[in-house]
């Protein structure tokens, strides 16, 4: 540690194109589940 702070790196899931078609499946799984609510969904898929 060079300035004192710890720094940790994350990756953008949402921008690996190679993970869209499982994004996407999940998305479409959670979507359709009719007893889940709208905040329900969008924790799921991580928002």
């Amino acid at each position: 540690m060079i300035y004192g702070e710890d720094i940790g790196l994350s990756p953008d899931l949402d921008q690996a194109s190679g993970l869209a078609v499982a994004r996407d499946a999940l998305r479409a799984r959670v979507g359709a589940r009719r007893f889940l609510t709208d905040p329900e969904k969008r924790e799921a898929v991580g928002y």
